[in-house]
């Protein structure tokens, strides 16, 4: 049998670590993905309208936030922003996009354009003009405006189209569109109309989303991160009841003592899991019988013993074995005499 690698017992330790670290490091890497997928567009999407929606509270009489409205064509649409201003109701979009972005009003869509990567999005200015009929819809001859914001760094390499504002110039670019005149009692009265077709409860927003998944069918992206999101949450759940993993380290030998040229008992190469054995068995060695056994005495008086020993090996003289007696410190017997 081939003795191991003095290496890889050293490094197995270091081995094991590593696997279990990229045993965890996995499904985790897998479940923060996953949430990033589900949650942060969804985060960034709240705080950027909470964004607009107190610039828009600095600048406008009264505000509604997040609202759902009928759309007049027997569905629901939900509308981030609608402010109430002297110079009628403005209806915003906020649009949390970042890069450059080119579009003019009419398009179809637009493109964002971060670094080497391009992306096409829905006109922001065509989706909000459908949140501006829905509301001219429920307060018919009262002046309506659609605006856009964008909240992020986004930038227009070739011009922004009329009514659409970065969040820093968003103020400015209304007060300049609107003046700031306080609101007409007909603007007061529509506008109470139109808080009271408002719906911002749990069952609108369920009713409004189904509607939205059934006509453009389900969300890929987000099924994957949900899917991702389980494999993850099983696999961390996995590793944490599984039996806890052992380091095995490599302990060596005691040293063997020799005692007259033969070995003595010694302690095998043992594994520790976990702890030291309390103790260790060995099995017994036979036991060969010598007449003669080098002595164990240390230093020069057992150099000396085992060579008076060696002398008697090769000459069983009285000299020697007298000398053998002497120097290894045993009594010389005495001579038996036989009477006839």
């Amino acid at each position: 049998m081939s003795s191991p690698d003095p290496l890889a017992a050293a490094l197995a330790p270091i081995t094991t670590l590593v696997t279990d670290w990229a045993l965890w490091m996995i499904p985790l890497v897998l479940l923060l993905v996953a949430l990033r997928s589900l949650l942060l567009p969804k985060l960034r999407g709240i705080l950027g309208e909470r964004r607009v929606g107190a610039v828009l509270e600095r600048f406008g009489t009264e505000c509604l936030h997040d609202v759902i409205f009928p759309d007049g064509r027997g569905g629901l649409t939900q509308v981030d922003h609608v402010v109430l201003t002297g110079a009628g109701l403005v209806v915003v979009e906020t649009k949390n996009y970042r890069g450059s972005i080119f579009g003019q009003e009419g398009e179809a869509q637009w493109t964002q354009r971060l670094g080497r990567q391009s992306f096409r999005f829905q006109n922001p200015v065509r989706q909000n003009y459908l949140h501006t009929q829905a509301v001219k819809a429920l307060v018919p001859g009262v002046p309506v405006l659609g605006w856009v914001v964008f909240t992020d760094s986004a930038r227009f390499p070739k011009g922004k189209p009329d009514g659409v504002s970065s969040l820093r110039d968003l103020r400015r670019d209304l007060r300049d569109k609107l003046g700031d005149a306080p609101p007409s009692a007909a603007l007061r009265a529509a506008w109470e109309r139109l808080k009271g077709r408002a719906d911002q409860s749990q069952e609108a927003r369920k009713a409004h989303l189904d509607a939205i998944r059934e006509r453009r069918g389900p969300d890929r992206g987000r099924r994957a991160a949900w899917v991702m999101l389980l494999l993850s949450v099983l696999s961390l759940a996995v590793l944490a009841l599984r039996p806890s993993s052992r380091v095995t380290l490599p302990v060596q030998a005691l040293p063997t003592a020799v005692v007259g040229g033969a070995p003595a008992v010694s302690v095998p190469p043992t594994a520790v899991v976990g702890h030291l054995p309390r103790q260790v068995a060995t099995a017994p060695q036979p036991s060969t019988p010598a007449p003669l056994a080098l002595s164990s005495q240390p230093n020069a008086d057992r150099v000396d013993c085992n060579s008076a020993i060696a002398a008697v090996l090769v000459d069983n003289s009285a000299a020697n074995r007298g000398r053998r007696d002497r120097v290894c410190g045993k009594p010389t017997p005495e001579p038996t005499s036989t009477t006839p």
